[in-house]
């Protein structure tokens, strides 16, 4: 029992103020680790395609807050140690900081939104980070022998005589032209003039790359294939206006010499023309007959085609465009999923001119495709001439704002679309009579010349998603340097409830009175923080902060020794001079309300070297009323002989108001 009543009451930790704490330095590196960890996971290509989207926006999402939590607390500590350096902070505005409580009452606007600003941009940053979904990643595998060749796309093999065919792979430009882009599963429009339709990878092939294939992923297929390529070639002048030119044209092509109006046997040979049931509206192509007619030509290498009208005194060769034909190498990718296939990239990687000495043409110069018969209706169903005449406007114009002629040329992709669609119709390698022309419809390529990629849709590696991750620990940084700015605050790392009642006084308690359940006060409360005594002991360095509440009557405002309004320099004493009283010596002196609350300052000087210190004792200096102003000098505790222990003298012997 004695042992016991023997122990100190006290049960506050004294301790060192350091200039960055442990903690300081942990948030720091746990938030800079945070930031390094989300880069890796966004633009590291194997760690993003390992994750995918789902598991990154997972990890960024918890490294974000992991983040926020570190620059909260300084930026939470950074907010207390401005409000006390500024002398400005009332009781509610540092309880509401500690509570992070935007509605308290009695709180100023400045920490309202200081407590408004964390979780804001906590809110911020956890959107913006989520839209950078819907990027890809890549990695690349070990290919395997690939077969390719004339095919449509999975699914649409062997179908009709072509019509269908080239519905399917000229319709999505036809809707949507543009140049330098690719459409579809084999088209490759590269300019106004030239377009390649690819031979594509046959459906085995495709078939054993899908099945390895998880829901979002896709893989990338390279390589180097042949295609069937449209060129339009500029038409010279003088052979427009040549008869002799056309005479030879016609005979060619197996036309009537004389007119060049049509065939020259309608019952062996289609006609060349079609009014298509519109009024004075002709269109014509020329292109390598059938084998029906007497005038076989199975030669593609040029294609005539031309609409016009005669009300516009028009005619075939006034109109009429030319194009050459040939089979060329170009390299393509393709972007196949679960789903589907599609060319993602093209290339082509030969002239006409190096292709026919190259390159094999025998698809092209010498099979009898019947061009003219199978698609000359087609010219009218993809007008690129009349529409505006007819008040058609084109198929992705508006009602409001009709147009009605494409700024990109057309008729290039048409004309690759139509023999690519009778090549395929007579020679895909599922056809019967593929075999006729088996070494030139399809080929195997060896692993060695396909590059294979796995693309997985992961977040976008973008500028903007790193200012995303990196805002917490900038913040960080920022809050950590401008709080060690603020370094003699007496603030410490755990600053709080039990801080402040260590440091009241026990006459200043009574302000509170009534608010223990509702925790709110009717007035603010306005708190200034004192140091009163930092000494240095071989057994513990220990800083001890006084917490003055104000606005209570009686209480004499603080003023700091050194900033008093001193007229003069003092000359007779280091505590300025023409002081009534000097009070020296006193341990645990504060000084009592006056009776009439009319005490106007309390002088305070801190760290006090002028007074001699023995074991630890620091006296204290008081000095007392002039001229109608009190003025006192105070040290609020002493340790005694032992640092350990302390020591509080009765009440009785505390100095009372001086009159």
């Amino acid at each position: 029992m004695l042992r016991h009543l023997s122990k100190p009451l006290h049960a506050g930790v004294p301790q060192h103020k350091p200039l960055v704490s442990w903690k300081d330095v942990s948030a720091t590196i746990i938030a800079w680790l945070c930031f390094v960890t989300g880069l890796v996971a966004v633009f590291s290509q194997n760690v993003a395609v390992y994750l995918g989207q789902t598991n990154q926006l997972i990890i960024i999402g918890f490294l974000i807050t992991i983040m926020g939590i570190c620059s909260r607390r300084e930026l939470e500590l950074l907010a207390l140690a401005y409000e006390i350096y500024g002398g400005r902070s009332t009781l509610q505005d540092l309880d509401a900081l500690l509570r992070n409580d935007f509605m308290a009452s009695n709180v100023s606007k400045r920490s309202r939104a200081t407590i408004f600003f964390y979780p804001l941009l906590a809110l911020i940053l956890s959107a913006s980070y989520k839209s950078f979904s819907n990027g890809s990643s890549t990695e690349t595998l070990e290919s395997i022998s690939g077969q390719f060749g004339l095919t449509a796309s999975p699914g649409n093999q062997r179908i009709g005589s072509g019509i269908s065919l080239l519905v399917e792979v000229y319709l999505p430009f036809w809707t949507d032209p543009d140049v330098n882009r690719t459409y579809g599963f084999n088209m490759f429009v590269a300019s106004n003039t030239t377009t390649a339709i690819l031979d594509a990878p046959l459906p085995n092939y495709l078939n054993d790359l899908i099945p390895g294939l998880a829901v979002g992923d896709s893989l990338l297929i390279s390589a180097t294939v042949n295609a069937t390529v449209s060129e339009m070639i500029e038409f010279p002048e003088s052979d427009r206006n040549d008869p002799n030119f056309w005479n030879m044209t016609w005979a060619a092509y197996g036309q009537d010499i004389d007119t060049g109006s049509g065939p020259a046997d309608p019952f062996l040979d289609p006609p060349l023309f079609s009014d298509n049931l519109l009024e004075n509206a002709f269109s014509g192509m020329l292109a390598g007959s059938g084998d029906w007619g007497i005038y076989s030509n199975p030669n593609n290498t040029l294609v005539f085609l031309s609409i016009w009208n005669t009300t516009l005194n028009e005619t075939f060769q006034s109109t009429a465009q030319a194009f050459k034909l040939s089979r060329r190498q170009c390299r393509g990718t393709w972007n196949i999923t679960s789903s589907g296939v599609y060319l993602a990239e093209a290339t082509l990687l030969e002239t006409y001119d190096e292709a026919v000495q190259s390159q094999n043409q025998s698809l092209i110069v010498d099979n009898e495709l019947g061009i003219t018969p199978t698609f000359h209706a087609t010219l009218f169903e993809y007008d690129y001439r009349f529409r505006g005449t007819w008040n058609e406007p084109m198929p992705t114009s508006s009602i409001a704002e009709p147009q009605y002629q494409y700024k990109t040329s057309t008729t290039s992709a048409l004309v690759a679309s139509m023999i690519w669609a009778r090549q395929v119709s007579l020679w895909e390698p599922s056809r019967n009579n593929a075999s006729s022309t088996a070494s030139n419809n399809q080929y195997t390529i060896e692993p060695v010349n396909i590059t294979t990629q796995r693309e997985v849709i992961t977040l976008r590696r973008d500028a903007g998603l790193v200012v995303v991750l990196a805002s917490w620990p900038f913040l960080t940084i920022i809050a950590l340097t401008l709080k060690t700015c603020l370094y003699s605050v007496p603030l410490g790392e755990g600053f709080g409830i039990i801080s402040m009642l260590a440091g009241m006084k026990d006459c200043n308690l009574d302000v509170f009175s009534g608010a223990s359940l509702s925790g709110q006060l009717s007035r603010e409360i306005t708190v200034r923080f004192h140091v009163y005594q930092d000494l240095t002991d071989t057994a513990f360095e220990a800083t001890e902060t006084s917490i003055l509440v104000g606005n209570i009557p009686g209480e004499p405002l603080d003023l700091n020794f050194h900033e008093l309004p001193l007229e003069s320099t003092p000359s007779d004493s280091p505590y300025c001079d023409n002081w009534d009283i000097l009070w020296l010596g006193c341990c645990h002196a504060f000084w009592s309300p006056t009776p009439d609350g009319q005490s106007k300052y309390q002088v305070v000087r801190l760290a006090d070297t002028a007074v001699p210190t023995k074991y630890g004792l620091t006296l204290n200096i008081l000095a007392a009323n002039r001229a109608q102003e009190t003025h006192y000098m105070k040290q609020v505790w002493c340790p005694s002989m032992n640092p350990l222990t302390w020591f509080e003298l009765p009440i009785d012997s505390r100095p009372k108001y001086l009159s």
